[in-house]
């Protein structure tokens, strides 16, 4: 109990508000009638938040929502997530290869929630700790970025504690300042697409652009899914890219 009682009084002394306010999260499945029909997942973006959606076994569709902002928050509070979810399916727009109307869908689990979505710290290592993956700080599941993050942080801390317990008195520190400065560039690139998130009419902007030019297009996708420095997403001549008619 008393190692237990440390633990979270740790996690309360490192943690720190999220830089894109009191997000929440909401998942669920929906039966899929037609799972042998290959499609590809959808990310849908509405005012305020969005809806991912991603076929995945056992003939089901998982739903994940993010939702933001006072109106969402009061509305959550006043209705409930059953009423929210309703409201967001609702607003997705029909697709030539959708499984199922939306808002009629059979949902085969209960609707879970969390909030808020994005952890920062003030610090990844203390006296004996480490801490790695979304525990070591994320901002959004927008960007996707948490994978990596998990398989990388780990891969260093690993490095760090064999070096901490060989006698390295600075090793727990050099893995802090490691991680920071590995996922720098990508913090700032996911808090510019929140930015275009923020603000639906600039992101369908940027979304027709990704579209209509293949290398840049390319570009995020690389990006995103952490196979370049993302430092290439922060070029200003990239941005202006994305926001060229």
């Amino acid at each position: 109990a008393d190692g237990i009682r440390s633990i979270v009084a740790r996690s309360h002394d490192v943690a720190r508000d999220t830089l894109l306010g009191n997000r929440t999260g909401l998942t669920f499945h929906v039966e899929d009638p037609a799972p042998v029909a290959p499609r590809d997942a959808r990310m849908i973006v509405f005012d305020g938040g969005y809806v991912g959606l991603a076929p995945v076994p056992g003939d089901r569709v998982n739903v994940g929502i993010v939702v933001g902002g006072r109106a969402w928050a009061r509305r959550l509070r006043r209705d409930g997530a059953a009423a929210v979810v309703d409201a967001v399916l609702d607003r997705i727009p029909p697709a030539a290869d959708d499984p199922v109307g939306w808002h009629h869908a059979r949902r085969c689990d209960p609707i879970e929630g969390a909030a808020p979505i994005g952890h920062r710290v003030t610090r990844r290592h203390g006296d004996g700790w480490l801490l790695i993956g979304d525990a070591a700080g994320f901002l959004d599941p927008f960007t996707g970025e948490g994978l990596h993050r998990a398989l990388r942080s780990a891969a260093l801390a690993a490095d760090a504690i064999d070096a901490h317990l060989a006698g390295d008195p600075a090793a727990l520190a050099r893995y802090d300042r490691a991680l920071a400065r590995r996922f720098r560039s990508k913090d700032a690139v996911s808090l510019v697409v929140q930015a275009f998130l923020a603000r639906p009419a600039l992101f369908e902007r940027a979304a027709h652009s990704l579209a209509m030019r293949p290398t840049v297009r390319e570009t995020m996708g690389l990006v995103m899914g952490d196979l370049v420095p993302a430092s290439r997403a922060l070029d200003p001549r990239f941005v202006a890219s994305l926001l060229r008619p």
